[in-house]
């Protein structure tokens, strides 16, 4: 037992200390260049609110439901995490704007009216706003000497929803239903290699011709100048609109710092070896181990000096 706290206080350690080197990282990058200097201190730390858009029909849907339950607070629950989360994935998927049909072309099944889904969607305008961006799925497929890149993952999955769905659940303040307060269904991060095009990508992000991030339409939570124990970034909630009318949907931009992103892999790691500790299975623990000893050699490679290849 006595092993497994000094396991855990070891964890935690190492969390404390790669949140200090970002912190570390953010300062001289808000020291040495204008936009890190902006985003610091001129750009409002937080406006707007997210939430998905109301589902038309949530009352039939109560209607239809309610037979089979001996409580509405079961209901409730049940319509939120069987219902409406699974739906908010089926929207993200399936609505967007069509490729039409066009009768004098040969028939194929690519010719058909395959809907685009909004995640394409979404990917598309980012990369009208940053053209010269890479489109990533890790960030270690970024280039070393890129400026920026847009590391788009998958659609969340549902088991992930319903994790977010039971937090908003626990907290007084949110408002049935939950799932309607899962803003990041969508997501990408634009990874920036300095100050300068991270307040580019914010610009970009925020204007008119981008996502027209502002009071009333979306939701900015930046964390630039945070002194809390977290990572410094930009937590934009856009709103990604269809061509066809159909139904749009809250997606997440994160605007990071690429070192600061390679620092919260790490963290990543020590965060789930301090969860997992907690445990008592000996294989999941020892699997913890091992990410604390990958992580702190990581560390150690990022701050050891690297000899001139030339």
């Amino acid at each position: 037992m006595n092993l497994l706290v000094s396991l855990q206080t070891l964890a935690w350690k190492k969390d404390v200390e790669i949140i200090a080197q970002m912190h570390q990282l953010r300062d001289v990058m808000r020291d040495t260049s204008q936009g890190g200097h902006v985003l610091c201190n001129e750009v409002p730390a937080k406006f707007g609110a997210a939430s998905q858009p109301e589902i038309d029909g949530m009352a039939g849907l109560i209607a239809g439901f309610g037979k089979g339950f001996e409580t509405a607070a079961q209901l409730h629950a049940a319509v939120d995490t069987e219902v409406i989360a699974p739906l908010l994935r089926l929207y993200a998927k399936v609505s967007g704007r069509f490729v039409r049909f066009r009768p004098h072309r040969s028939i194929e099944p690519d010719r058909c009216d395959w809907p685009q889904n909004l995640h394409a969607s979404f990917r598309d305008r980012l990369q009208r706003l940053f053209p010269s961006a890479q489109v990533i799925h890790h960030l270690n497929d970024m280039k070393k000497d890129a400026r920026v890149a847009i590391l788009l993952p998958p659609i969340k999955s549902i088991e992930r929803m319903l994790v977010k769905v039971h937090e908003y659940r626990l907290d007084k303040t949110s408002k049935w239903p939950h799932s309607l307060s899962v803003g990041d269904v969508l997501r990408a991060t634009i990874v920036c290699a300095d100050g300068d095009t991270l307040l580019e990508a914010w610009t970009l992000i925020s204007s008119p011709t981008g996502f027209d991030v502002r009071p009333g339409n979306g939701r900015l939570k930046n964390l630039m100048a945070t002194t809390l124990p977290r990572p410094p970034c930009m937590l934009i909630n856009v709103i990604v609109d269809s061509d066809d009318g159909h139904r749009p949907v809250l997606a997440e931009v994160q605007i990071e710092l690429r070192s600061i992103i390679e620092l919260d892999m790490a963290q990543h790691k020590a965060r789930t070896s301090r969860r997992v500790l907690s445990c008592s299975s000996p294989s999941r623990c020892l699997s913890a181990v091992w990410m604390l000893c990958c992580c702190s050699c990581a560390t150690v490679l990022r701050n050891s000096p690297r000899e001139n290849s030339g």
